[in-house]
């Protein structure tokens, strides 16, 4: 039901009170804030809830606006790396490591360290199921199936208490993506269900002062039926407003102050609920989906972070060296890096075409753009095509291939030396069905996150040491994207 002007107004009011009060306490903050500030708790919680105040007004909401200015990009980086590489040690949850890099979604638009992560946080089973699905923006036909055995089980053990109301309205919350999708349910009875259990907790909410849990159920009875009427619900919220702009987590006059831990996420809850008040339905764009290549955007950006220094790199460089520098920079751009480098008709000799053929086995553009234009004959090493590095050679001098399936075992494990993992990602590319195993996917993920990271960080790296974390992001990405690649060429 539609509110009338004035009600419309008072909701808007009381809005932006808890808006200018949450401003309030950030600007007091550190800038820029450490990763392992306390604070960075709340920053996350409306870093989640800054975009679904904006969908439902239709243009930016000046929560949005304000976490975007803290919420830095290194900030971000940071807890990406973090959950890469296993050191989040939070669960998980949405205050942590990752509530940050979902927060940040917006911040960090162009970070391929947040795209990889996210990607990682979809793909492991051990996420919180809600943290999975923000990660994808709106769930696959195997998450909203995962949704709803959740939701039955909770709509059959449904004790009314805060936690498990919460738990159940957060799910529905992140089912509908805030109000921008409407969810195709197995069951059109499910939803019944769940409107019913909503207004079960929304009565026991009201009777128990749990602001909390009345602002989330009376959002999530909005999202099932965009008529409801939420006024008496928002009745019992709104006489709870504290004199500083806040909501408390429970009902009752009070005069008193709250800090940025205590009132966060209460005070959040209830700026979600008096926007889906006012707007009703959700009037932005439809969220951005991810990024659906993020191994191959981490090694874009850092052939991006290369190509400005492989010019002087190479005035210094020996004559394998250069070779190397444009076998790397070919692989990973897919243009010709040895017409670039002056490398024309140029001859290497037997070893250095070894370690060539080694660098870009399995890469046809890199392999193509090598017999254009280099003099591959003068000194092929015939005698190793016999050998272990036989499909390399025939691969570099475009002979027909056939690749020996290599079994393979466990991941690499983390911390393991790079020879090693280079090691274990060239023998996956014999073997793509295995390279497709959750446990690859992730150390992929790691891996590529620790290079790219390296790249990022401004430390003084050797050329060497700088084309060694490029090749394995090309070796990764081509492992892991390159049918998702020749799909989005074709």
């Amino acid at each position: 039901m539609p509110l009338d002007a004035s009600y419309d107004q008072l909701m808007r009011l009381l809005s932006a009170r808890g808006i200018e009060w949450f401003r309030r306490h950030v600007e007091d903050l550190p800038d820029p804030l450490p990763a392992d500030d306390a604070a960075t708790v709340a920053l996350a919680q409306a870093g989640r809830i800054a975009p679904v105040l904006s969908g439902l007004r239709g243009h930016p909401s000046p929560l949005a606006d304000l976490v975007g200015r803290r919420l830095s990009a290194t900030l971000v980086r940071s807890s990406a790396l973090r959950l890469l590489t296993g050191d989040a040690t939070d669960g998980m949850t949405c205050d942590g490591a990752a509530g940050l890099v979902l927060a940040g979604r917006a911040a960090a638009a162009d970070e391929p360290l947040a795209a990889l992560a996210l990607s990682a946080l979809a793909d492991d089973p051990a996420a919180a199921l809600t943290d999975r699905i923000a990660a994808r923006v709106r769930p696959d036909a195997g998450l909203l199936a995962e949704a709803e055995g959740q939701i039955d089980r909770a709509l059959r053990h449904l004790d009314l208490d805060r936690a498990r109301i919460g738990d159940l309205a957060w799910l529905v919350m992140h089912v509908y993506a805030f109000g921008a999708i409407r969810p195709h349910f197995s069951r059109p009875r499910l939803y019944g269900d769940v409107f019913a259990a909503m207004l079960r907790a929304s009565d026991w909410a009201c009777r128990a002062g749990c602001v909390t849990s009345m602002a989330q159920t009376a959002f999530c009875l909005r999202l099932i039926d965009p008529d409801h009427d939420i006024a008496p619900i928002l009745a019992d919220i709104i006489a709870s407003q504290r004199p500083d702009g806040s909501f408390p987590a429970r009902a009752g006059v009070s005069s008193r102050d709250q800090d940025l831990g205590a009132g966060t996420w209460p005070t959040l809850m209830v700026l979600a609920a008096l926007s889906i008040a006012v707007w009703r339905r959700w009037r932005g764009s439809a969220p951005d989906l991810p990024c659906d290549r993020p191994l191959s955007a981490c090694r874009d950006h850092a052939a991006a972070l290369l190509a400005p220094r492989i010019d002087a790199w190479a005035a210094r460089a020996t004559p394998a060296g250069r070779l190397q520098m444009a076998a790397s920079m070919s692989s990973a751009t897919s243009e010709n890096w040895f017409q670039r480098l002056g490398m024309q008709r140029n001859a290497p000799g037997p070893a250095p075409l070894v370690v060539l053929a080694r660098q870009l086995f399995g890469d046809a553009y890199a392999a193509r753009h090598a017999r254009r234009t280099l003099d591959l004959a003068r000194h092929w090493p015939r005698d190793r095509e016999a050998g272990e590095d036989g499909a390399a050679l025939r691969w570099l001098r475009g002979a027909p291939v056939a690749l020996d399936c290599a079994a393979l075992g466990s991941a690499p494990a983390t911390g393991g030396a790079a020879a090693d993992l280079d090691a274990g990602f060239r023998l996956a590319v014999a073997d793509p069905a295995g390279a497709l195993s959750r446990d690859w996917r992730l150390a992929a993920r790691r891996d590529a996150g620790l290079a790219l990271s390296a790249l990022q960080s401004g430390a003084r790296l050797s050329p060497g040491a700088a084309l060694a974390h490029l090749d394995r992001l090309c070796l990764i990405a081509r492992l892991a994207e390159g049918d998702l690649a020749i799909a989005a060429a074709a």
